[in-house]
């Protein structure tokens, strides 16, 4: 889900606690939760209450997949429904 690759990001900047996007399937869903998060000035809660920054996410799916308009930056490939997985 959206706000456990926030959390991996904020963490984790570098290795993102070994979480991969698979790009493929890393819809545009995804990038409209950050998006709509970063535009309403809100941070995403995990269930615990711990709160992570959209823009952050976003600019590391951007990083790790591209921009969204099909340029990928050294991507994987694939994916699992929110596009974040564990493996």
């Amino acid at each position: 889900c959206a706000w456990a690759w926030a959390s991996a990001v904020q963490r984790d900047p570098r290795n993102f606690e070994g979480i991969t996007l698979e790009c493929e399937r890393t819809n545009a869903k995804l990038r409209e939760v950050y998006q709509s998060y970063i535009d309403s000035g809100a941070d995403l809660h995990s269930p615990s209450g711990a709160a992570y920054k959209a823009k952050e996410a976003l600019d590391a799916v951007n990083r790790v997949c591209g921009d969204g308009s099909g340029a990928k930056n050294g991507a994987k490939d694939g994916a699992k429904g929110d596009g974040a997985s564990t493996g």
